[in-house]
């Protein structure tokens, strides 16, 4: 009944009927859907002189790699010692990522589990207590690294844990 629900099934499902309703349900989401989003952007793209060639290269350019991503970093001009150190955490990190997973490195950092900035900045702040924690700020594509990390293994702990999580508050000021 939930699966119905979600997909707007229209009659009590029977033995008789399943068959011809899950059909229905296939339909409308693996064909009219689709196809609803392919007519509303096709007279655009069209007039754009997109070909899907075009299409292709350009969602290809958008797909996350750990590579791409640290491409993406810039670190502060003047570090300290400890702040190159992390920052070579941060890379590490990313360079260790599952392919998975760096889409939601990403989606923590920019909102979007696609490349959809061009520059992620850090900057180095120092908290204490449980505060102490990475802060992303979507919207400028800022990240915001606690300074006391005494070793790689408990910056990637804290880091994992916060992309496990999957909660993120994201505050709209």
């Amino acid at each position: 009944m939930e699966v119905l629900e979600e997909h707007n099934g229209r009659r009590i499902p029977k033995k008789e009927n399943i068959h011809q309703t899950v059909m229905e349900i296939a339909e409308k989401e693996f064909i009219q859907e689709p196809m609803f989003v392919i007519d509303t952007w096709a007279h655009y793209l069209t007039k754009m002189g997109l070909t899907s060639a075009e299409l292709d290269k350009i969602y290809e350019k958008c797909k996350p790699t750990s590579k791409r991503v640290i491409s993406m970093i810039s670190f502060p001009s003047n570090m300290t010692e400890s702040q190159k150190t992390l920052s070579k955490y941060l890379c590490k990190f990313v360079k260790e990522l599952e392919t998975n997973r760096i889409g939601t490195f990403l989606r923590f950092m920019t909102g979007s589990d696609i490349i959809c900035t061009s520059k992620i900045e850090v900057t180095f702040v120092h908290l204490e207590g449980l505060s102490s924690h990475p802060v992303a700020h979507t919207c400028s594509g800022v990240l915001e690294l606690p300074d006391d990390y005494q070793s790689y293994p408990d910056f990637r702990s804290q880091f994992m844990e916060i992309l496990r999580s999957n909660v993120w508050v994201m505050d709209i000021v």
